[in-house]
Order: structure tokens, then C-alpha cells, then sequence
């Protein structure tokens, strides 16, 4: 089994735990996915996949970091903080969006 093209998510993955945010980053046909379960209308809970447009590559692991980070965010305003960022979190990121409107 030919291992060359693998690459290591387990650091990266541990860092989106620590910073509090859920799911986890996957690799999946050669690219990058961010896999989260959501919490949608009427309390139902379902599992989603992000593509991250970003081929599964050693060198753009902090870059699929930062795009999930955002995408935590954005979910969060749009479900109102039941995704996965509790809302202190996600101040800072708003307050970022908001400064570029004005």
C-alpha cells in the first residue's frame, strides 16, 4: 500500500478541538472536507460536509484550519449559536464583518 500521497489530520483536528470549535476536518477524494453535525429546525440534528475547495496537501492544512474557522462563524450567525461556537466566541468575528461594512 502506497502511503506517499497521505496526509496527517490528527494535528489539525486536534487544534479545531482546542479552539473550541466541532466536527473535524476529513479527506475525501483527494480533497479537503470539514464534517459537522448541526443542529437545523425543530431540533434536529444532522451531519454536513464542507467541501473546502483545497486539494488534501501537507502545505494548505492551516489554510483549511483558517476557512473552517470562518465557516464555524458564519454557521453560527446563521443558526444563531446552536452550532458549534459558543456565542463569546464568535463576538470577535462579527465584530470583524462589521468593521468591513462600515
Amino acid at each position: 500500500m502506497c502511503r506517499r500521497n497521505s496526509v496527517d489530520l490528527a494535528a489539525t483536528n486536534a487544534s479545531i478541538k482546542a479552539k473550541g470549535l466541532g466536527g473535524s476536518l476529513l479527506k475525501e477524494r483527494g480533497s479537503l472536507y470539514w464534517r459537522i453535525r448541526i443542529t437545523v429546525a425543530f431540533g434536529e440534528s444532522k451531519t454536513r460536509k464542507f467541501h473546502l475547495r483545497l486539494n488534501a496537501q501537507e502545505e494548505v492544512l492551516g489554510l483549511a484550519e483558517t476557512r473552517i474557522e470562518e465557516l464555524a462563524g458564519l454557521l453560527a450567525a446563521l443558526y444563531f449559536g446552536r452550532c458549534c461556537k459558543p456565542q463569546a466566541a464568535l463576538n470577535p468575528f462579527l465584530e470583524r464583518r462589521m468593521d468591513e461594512r462600515h
